[in-house]
């Protein structure tokens, strides 16, 4: 079956029933029911705007639910109830906006949700019988389906846009009966989204993350569906769970991910070498085990992961066997002897036969735990820990920033120089980071000028074994100078391994793995004019200016997804406001233009920045600090807008050609995207336009400037604003959409729903309308017109589309003579 109006269905799958399937055709406004047996149309129901959902039927009140989407979704929706024999109608229900996923039905009451592009969205419950009102709430705008189970209603909303911090992303649960909310997921956790549905099994709702700045996801989460509370998450998937055979289904990053049991946690866990002591839960008696074992794999994912575990001693004295005896709150059954099992490998490798105290796990061992009875495995458990192990004491990443620092030879106690760029300070830098100890040694400085890490975490040297490094293993070769002095490039990977002579990092019991970089962060940002509010830790408002020193770090936050606090304890002194924490470091200073420019006197938001001033933002031990001394640094390129300037139309037509089609179309020298042509003219970056949409919406769109392309995966691309953020988004192509003079014109990229503020590259027109010969713009023709087009006419001054009143593409002294004709009412041009 092909719908006759030759469209495709959007949001919107198949419902089976009674012999009989329920589809739609989205822009083609129509659902159809049809035969399963060979798909001859039985009816088919047009609706007001789009067929956007699956439909829902109940066959005991032989009805069949749907809704409707308006292109423009403040207009509203519809939810229609039809009979599902016949197709007719019984009841319809409008709503405040569209009805963007689909119905699901239970206990005689039909429940949806709407979608808001600025503002909030809505959740209703109808009684099936009659479409009236039992319920409303108000949510994160949201096309979710909702999962109705045990009295209880889960959906997800909220647009995350650039960073995820458009609007909330929340998952949420519902009395089905009452409307009251039970409980939503934290704004912090990012759970939920707009495109995302929940499902719901064995007492979890699985819900997704979505990835900002797209329509992806990045993460699937399991929820207690009772609290909320995350159960267990994955980085990857989210897109709108699906649950069968014991298995959660999700999409994301252009792959299927299918989870099976319950996955309390999994991930890497750097075991370190040496020992630790334990305490036993039930007796409170302490052991000594050592840090490889496989128990030891268990309480080092526990720490990363979050959860909990207890711990029995009731088998040692006879076996030597500590045991475990509950995690994430999951205990041991003493009836059916149901309980915490662990296998190394699993299938390649046999069940150990010892207590996880007891087995020595080698370099990269997974070691899986899980529940069950005697004789299970991981393959047929309900809830498992999956942990890879590695011998690394310390992974990570670290900053070096750039200049030199001072480090103490803990044997002499004498005082070295060192570069902040040197394998040495990125072991610095990790110890400090990692909260791990070393000694630096010099004896072999007066010989060699080398210094050494004799100790690191406690491990010593011992005879000829002692810490060893290398760059880059195994792409280059071993380093034949010390760490003090190998200098390091941005990116270097230097693994600290210790070993013996000819040891390399793949035979070592006791690793660490460091990632370097340079800066923090370092990117371009766009302040834009005009001013905006910030909030302090105290909670108070204030408003700066776009284009001083604090908007930078604020930008680049948003840019750069890293988080910021700032403090005003200083303002009413001296007007200023600072930095407090970057993702939770404090003590923050700002220099800009370093070294060139001296230090700024005055606090960030007081700093007034030039267009292309560059801004370093680093962490600072003292007040002497600078940008070469420090250990974390934000370089950030700004500019007040990729252009800003001001355009003037004119009146009357031109002709623009398609690029992807090459067809010609006239437009209005007085429409949004004739203002951003003109900028291009003014400016001579480039663009291109699309005409896809033009015979089904008589559009034009823009679908790239300045080299930066719109993306067909995320659906991230050029959009427009008029008079942001006083007037609404436009809901129509920049062509049909005609400006008034003053008017101010922001094209920006970004994703479905963004705006201006949370874009990274924006355009700014400022627009002025004249009738042909007003050369001044001042509203009426004189002499002065004249003059002023004169000047034009011998290239004095820069001339204007009103000068050219014969528009033949110049200014000539003809225009000027024919704007004082105008002028003394001899003519009309």
């Amino acid at each position: 079956f092909e719908p006759p109006t030759g469209k495709g269905a959007v949001n919107g799958g198949c419902a089976i029933a009674e012999g009989m399937v329920f589809t739609s055709d989205w822009d083609g406004s129509h659902y159809y029911c049809l035969s399963v047996a060979d798909g001859t149309e039985i009816w088919n129901f047009m609706v007001d705007g789009n067929a956007q959902s699956t439909p829902a039927v109940s066959v005991a009140d032989d009805r069949a639910f749907f809704g409707s989407y308006a292109y423009i979704c403040e207009d509203g929706g519809v939810a229609y109830c039809v009979n599902m024999t016949t197709g007719a109608e019984i009841w319809n229900f409008t709503t405040d906006n569209s009805i963007c996923g689909s119905v699901t039905i239970g206990d005689g009451v039909v429940y949806f949700t709407e979608y808001n592009f600025y503002g909030d969205g809505a959740f209703y419950a109808l009684y099936s019988e009659n479409g009236i009102v039992k319920w409303n709430k108000t949510v994160e705008r949201t096309d979710s389906t909702p999962a109705l189970v045990d009295g209880r209603l889960y959906i997800s909303g909220g647009y995350g846009g650039i960073n995820n911090k458009f609007t909330d992303l929340l998952t949420y649960c519902f009395d089905a009966s009452t409307g009251d909310l039970i409980w939503n997921t934290t704004v912090a956790n990012e759970i939920g989204d707009w495109k995302c549905s929940p499902a719901y099994a064995d007492g979890m709702v699985f819900a997704g993350r979505p990835k900002p700045n797209s329509m992806d996801f990045e993460g699937t989460y399991a929820l207690n569906a009772s609290t909320g509370e995350i159960v267990w998450s994955y980085p990857e998937g989210g897109a709108s769970p699906a649950v069968a055979d014991g298995m959660v289904f999700t999409v994301g990053g252009e792959r299927v991910y299918a989870f099976g049991p319950t996955t309390i946690w999994r991930g890497d866990v750097s075991l370190g070498s040496g020992t630790f002591n334990v305490t036993a839960d039930n007796s409170g008696k302490e052991y000594t085990i050592n840090r490889t074992c496989a128990l030891a794999a268990l309480i080092g994912a526990a720490r990363v992961g979050g959860f909990n575990y207890t711990i029995s001693d009731s088998w040692y004295e006879d076996y030597g066997s500590l045991s475990v005896t509950s995690i994430a709150g999951r205990e041991n059954d003493p009836i059916t002897w149901d309980g915490w099992c662990y296998w190394v490998n699993y299938p390649d490798d046999p069940m150990p036969a010892v207590g996880g105290n007891k087995f020595e796990l080698n370099d990269g061992d997974v070691v899986t735990w899980y529940y069950g009875g005697m004789g299970s495995a991981p393959n047929n458990t309900d809830m498992l820990v999956r942990i890879e192990t590695s011998h690394d004491y310390w992974s990570g990443d670290i900053s070096l920033g750039s200049g030199t620092f001072n480090v103490t030879a803990d044997n002499s106690g004498k005082e070295y120089t060192i570069n902040r760029t040197c394998a040495f300070a990125a072991l610095i830098r990790a110890a400090e980071k990692g909260g791990f100890d070393y000694t630096i040694n010099d004896s072999w400085y007066e010989d060699y000028g080398s210094l050494r890490p004799d100790s690191v975490a406690g491990k010593s040297e011992v005879g000829w074994d002692g810490w060893l490094y290398w760059v880059n293993y195994p792409d280059d070769p071993s380093p034949s100078c010390t760490a003090d002095r190998f200098e390091l490039n941005d990116g270097d990977v230097v693994t600290w391994y210790y070993g013996g002579m000819g040891a390399s990092p793949d035979n070592t019991d006791m690793l660490i793995r460091i990632e370097t970089s340079y800066d923090y962060w370092s990117g371009d940002v766009a302040l834009g004019s005009g001013t905006f509010n910030v909030t302090a830790d105290s909670g108070k408002e204030y408003t700066i200016n776009r284009t001083c020193a604090l908007t930078s770090i604020i930008g680049a936050a948003r840019v750069g997804g890293f988080d910021y606090t700032i403090n005003d304890s200083w303002y009413d002194s001296y007007g200023t406001l600072y930095v407090a924490e970057i993702d939770g470091v404090s003590d923050w200073m700002y220099w800009v233009n370093y070294p060139d420019d001296p230090s700024p006197m005055v606090g960030a938001n007081a700093y007034e920045l030039a267009d292309g001033d560059a801004v370093v933002w680093y962490h600072a031990d003292s007040m002497e600090s600078t940008p070469e001394n420090t250990d974390m640094l934000i370089r950030i390129e700004t500019s007040y807008d990729y252009w800003n300037g001001d355009v003037s139309l004119g009146r009357g037509t031109f002709n623009i050609t398609a690029d992807n089609s090459g067809k010609e179309y006239t437009i209005n020298r007085t429409c949004a995207l004739a203002a951003l042509i003109r900028a291009t003219e003014e400016d001579g970056f480039n663009y291109t336009i699309s005409d896809a949409w033009y015979e089904d919406y008589g559009s034009l769109s823009v679908v790239a400037i300045a080299g930066r392309e719109s993306d067909p995966v995320t659906w991230d691309g050029w959009c427009y604003w008029v008079n942001y953020p006083d007037d609404p988004m436009p809901m129509v192509g920049g062509n049909k959409f005609e400006l008034n003079d003053g008017d101010v014109v922001v094209w920006y990229y970004g994703g479905m729903s963004s705006a201006p503020n949370d874009t990274d590259m924006l355009i700014r027109i400022g627009v002025f309308i004249a009738d042909p010969g007003d050369v001044n713009h001042d509203g009426v023709i004189t002499t002065a017109d004249a003059v002023i087009a004169l000047h034009m006419a011998v290239g004095a001054i820069p001339h204007n589309e009103e000068a050219d009143v014969n528009s033949d593409g110049h200014v000539t002294s003809l225009d000027a003579l024919m704007i004082q004709q105008a002028a003394a009412g001899a003519i009309t041009v």
